[in-house]
């Protein structure tokens, strides 16, 4: 080796003398994490519970709204027969269906601008430098603390 590579850094090895080479060990061995499953296994437990109460209840809502069943017996497949008795203007349902959709949009428009407004007036006394503010948080946050408390 030449003088002039002598005070060179050695570039495969990382700060704390870690090679950027190989992944493997010198005897063979894997890091952990290498496995390709390693990521799927870590995303498993969410996946089931996601599965359990997203995914099944989902499907089910599909496979009830095609299907003519009563409580819990399955009925014959009836297709999208029960969407178009709800739009035709004939039906018995049809008004009950068109007065249950004007209810939600009425209460859509009038609860989520209220809900938003009382937060943003909570978020804003809250920030603000009033007298008697702490006393205020602590009558604000109490709750969602002791829930906690009580369930933990």
């Amino acid at each position: 080796m030449t003088e002039a590579y002598a005070g060179a850094v050695d570039r495969t090895k990382g700060s704390r003398g870690r090679s950027f080479g190989p992944s493997t060990h010198k005897d063979g061995r894997r890091r952990i994490g290498e496995n390709p499953l390693t990521p799927y296994l870590f995303i498993a437990p969410h996946f089931v519970i996601f599965a359990i109460f997203i995914l099944y209840p989902f499907f089910l809502g599909i496979w009830i709204s095609v299907h003519d069943s009563s409580s819990l017996r399955d009925g014959p497949f009836v297709g999208a027969n029960q969407f178009l008795k709800v739009l035709d203007p004939s039906s018995i349902h049809f008004p009950r269906f068109w007065n249950t959709v004007w209810n939600t949009v009425l209460f859509v428009f009038m609860s989520v601008p209220l809900l938003v407004g009382i937060g943003l007036l909570l978020a804003t006394l809250l920030n603000q430098k009033l007298r008697g503010r702490n006393i205020f948080r602590a009558i604000y946050f109490v709750p969602w603390t002791l829930s906690w408390l009580s369930w933990g």
